[in-house]
């Protein structure tokens, strides 16, 4: 019934299409495409092939490639050197916080507690523009204080960045290391004592070796995360290995 009346409105120009469109799918592809000239056909492969050899040799051309390169290269000491000083930082941070934990310092563990719940739940872009803002006038404030004659508002900004991401990622280091004190047995430092070991030699020579060997695992995942988090920085105009490579391909649009 339907093409019965497809029959006869053929001359309806939504009906004669869709009769062209099942006339072409009937009888297929090919022959569709025999309906275009021979020669026409040869000369649209030759500019496909054309088209399609200079995009590979514009994609691979050595000498924007290796021009790209050296300019992405010359930020990989920036960013391996504020990656190396957030993560030091942030572990002596993390561990402070976890030995104050571990020890159960009455006040201070509360502090810390609400400090880790803060910085981990609000989002590091976040904590980078609160920094970027807020921490000159602090620095200002303090330094007019102490009487210290110092313009804070001067501050490179790769300081703020360091500071701000030393912030968020302390908080996990602290668990991290927090985890590793917890899984050491407590038996050993009654034996050390025991033994006449003084507090300086049980961590020295028992404790320290056992908890840096169960967090260097994910003491070292976290160097991946302060490396992602190091790509925010473009935000407040730190330059690193990933801006830098955004920089360089907008400028030549090549982006390989």
């Amino acid at each position: 019934m339907r093409f019965a009346f497809i029959a006869r409105h053929r001359n309806i120009w939504p009906v004669a299409w869709l009769c062209s469109a099942l006339d072409v799918s009937r009888s297929g592809f090919h022959a569709w495409l025999n309906r275009i000239p021979s020669d026409h056909r040869s000369d649209q492969k030759c500019r496909y092939r054309k088209r399609l050899t200079q995009g590979y040799s514009t994609m691979f051309d050595t000498d924007i490639l290796l021009q790209d390169t050296q300019e992405i290269l010359a930020a990989v000491p920036v960013t391996v050197g504020m990656a190396l000083m957030i993560f030091v930082l942030s572990t002596i941070v993390g561990s402070i916080f976890a030995l104050v934990e571990y020890r159960r310092v009455p006040v201070l563990r509360e502090v810390i507690m609400a400090y880790k719940i803060i910085f981990k739940g609000v989002p590091m872009v976040i904590v980078i523009f609160l920094a970027y803002f807020g921490l000159p006038p602090a620095f200002q404030f303090l330094f007019s204080l102490l009487g210290i004659d110092f313009n804070a508002h001067n501050t490179p900004n790769w300081v703020i960045l360091v500071v701000a991401i030393t912030g968020c990622v302390a908080a996990f280091q602290s668990e991290i290391i927090k985890g590793a004190l917890n899984a050491f047995d407590t038996g050993q430092s009654d034996a050390a004592h025991s033994l006449g070991y003084t507090g300086g030699q049980l961590f020295r020579r028992i404790l320290f070796p056992q908890v840096a060997l169960t967090a260097i695992p994910d003491l070292t995942t976290s160097m991946m995360v302060i490396m992602k988090a190091l790509s925010l920085g473009f935000a407040i105009e730190v330059v690193d290995i990933f801006a830098q490579s955004q920089l360089t391909a907008a400028l030549n649009y090549y982006y390989l």
